[in-house]
């Protein structure tokens, strides 16, 4: 089964033991905003003019998460800029909505399950996504440290945005643990 980029960039975040909270970490959901971006141009429904995000098909996909942002690049009235994308998509109750629908779509394929911990004494509930085949992320974790330090290495246009958002969001930390291999 082939992953999207949206799934391969969420399997990377999740913590074997702990999991990937669903509390709205900016760092993770401005990058999944971008990664969308980056799939939208890939399905050829927005374009990038100097620095403005502009829809060029509000047809749905067939996939929820992408459908949700092409809905809300739709339903604006103005164009704005890549950065006012991502903080709108990323601003409290549509970032809640964007990070369930992709959570939402994830189960549904049997990538995620959905749990609740129970925090210390008053401190209340978490609630966690668990990845339900964990070699999946030591899958993932090879073939980009394979692209980045094997020489002469096909590498898919995929991998490369992936590996492209990791940089700039500084996040190698996640897969790469040594600094001297970064």
């Amino acid at each position: 089964m082939e992953l999207t980029l949206k799934e391969n960039y969420t399997i990377l975040h999740i913590a074997a033991k702990k999991g990937l909270v669903n509390d709205g970490n900016t760092a993770f959901t401005v990058g999944l905003a971008a990664i969308v971006f980056a799939e939208l141009m890939q399905w050829k429904k927005i374009i990038l003019k100097g620095e403005y995000v502009l829809l060029k098909d509000a047809t749905h996909t067939g996939d929820a998460v992408l459908d949700f942002v092409l809905d809300q690049l739709d339903s604006s009235d103005n164009d704005y800029n890549v950065k006012a994308w991502l903080e709108r998509l990323t601003h409290k109750e549509t970032g809640k909505n964007f990070l369930k629908a992709l959570f939402v779509e994830m189960e549904k394929a049997n990538l995620v399950k959905f749990t609740i911990r129970h925090k210390f004494l008053i401190f209340g509930k978490e609630q966690t996504y668990q990845l339900i085949n964990p070699s999946l992320k030591t899958e993932l974790e090879d073939k980009l440290r394979k692209c980045l330090l094997v020489k002469n290495t096909t590498v898919s246009e995929s991998d490369a945005i992936l590996i492209i958002l990791l940089d700039r969001c500084r996040l190698f930390k996640l897969f790469i643990p040594d600094a001297n291999d970064r």
